[in-house]
């Protein structure tokens, strides 16, 4: 028998899917089961995303709307709702396995695919597949590779104010002030950096607030990179941005113009380390598969193991 393999899905229940055109649903097995128990289908006005800080499926809905098939009734519930966004984890539970299934693309924060439109989630999640995919690799001696685990590893993406964005470019990073805004107009975030800043509330636009020349670096992120920086030399006390800014970090803290008021405390890039959402399988299991292989392997005649 294999466990959590039964992804048949029953009809839909019916609800609006006018207002409500993103759904996904939790399948949910008894532990060691075949056939899943119920499945609960969740459908929102907001598109689901797979946030990998969590390790689950969520939206930014403020509301959390679901129905549940029983498979021993036959039968939707009708609409259920509890407050805060939905928090569907695959995997083992205490009393479930859960299998996630979405009707459009599941992404993470920074835009890669988790899931696939119509797609499941894998049977394995944390279990067999895994121990076997460490077994056979110990088996065939196989170096360890951290990348075929879920081990985290090191990327260059940094908290900003809770933006996770790729590390600045070098030339801008380097400079005195550095800010990073949306800018409206555009559709995109720009760093701005220079020797001295100040906000006008006014004409949402930053300006220098010395005297002399100063040259000021920008750079746009767009389609999750950094873009080539490029320079622009400010006199006095001129406007660095012809442009409506909205200020989302900076590394000091930015006054207003003319008030003091700080409207953005000075803070640090957090380097932030990620667990790749395209792994596929679970380390520590992995691991004891591995450890057996090798073992069972110094036993043996070399030569290459499959099933």
């Amino acid at each position: 028998m294999a466990f959590y393999s039964d992804v048949t899905m029953p009809a839909r229940p019916g609800y609006n899917l006018a207002l409500y055109p993103h759904a996904v649903a939790e399948l949910r097995y008894p532990i060691g089961a075949e056939q899943w128990s119920e499945v609960a289908v969740y459908y929102s006005p907001m598109p689901f995303l797979f946030d990998s800080g969590m390790g689950c499926v969520t939206n930014s809905e403020e509301v959390c709307r679901f129905q549940v098939y029983d498979r021993a009734s036959g039968s939707w519930s009708g609409e259920q709702q509890r407050g805060g966004p939905p928090v569907l984890i695959p995997g083992m539970g205490e009393q479930v396995f859960r299998r996630i299934w979405s009707e459009q693309l599941l992404a993470d924060e920074q835009a890669r695919v988790w899931l696939k439109a119509g797609a499941f989630t894998p049977r394995d999640w944390k279990g067999l597949e895994s121990w076997m995919a460490g077994l056979l690799q110990g088996l065939n001696r196989i170096p360890f590779r951290a990348d075929q685990t879920a081990l985290p590893e090191p990327e260059a993406l940094y908290s900003y104010n809770s933006m996770i964005l790729p590390g600045l470019p070098e030339t801008v990073s380097g400079e005195r002030y550095v800010i990073i805004c949306w800018v409206p107009g555009e559709q995109c975030y720009r760093v701005v950096a220079g020797e001295t800043a100040r906000y006008r509330a006014e004409e949402k636009k930053l300006r220098n607030a010395s005297t002399g020349t100063f040259v000021y670096w920008f750079a746009d992120y767009r389609d999750g990179a950094w873009g080539e920086p490029w320079s622009q030399t400010i006199r006095n006390s001129s406007y660095i941005t012809s442009y409506e800014v909205e200020p989302v970090w900076c590394n000091l803290d930015l006054p207003v113009q003319g008030t003091g008021e700080i409207l953005v405390p000075g803070s640090a890039p957090v380097p932030v380390v990620r667990v790749n959402p395209n792994v596929r399988y679970d380390p520590a299991v992995w691991m004891l598969g591995l450890l057996l292989g090798q073992q069972i392997s110094r036993q043996r005649p070399g030569r290459e193991v499959t099933l």
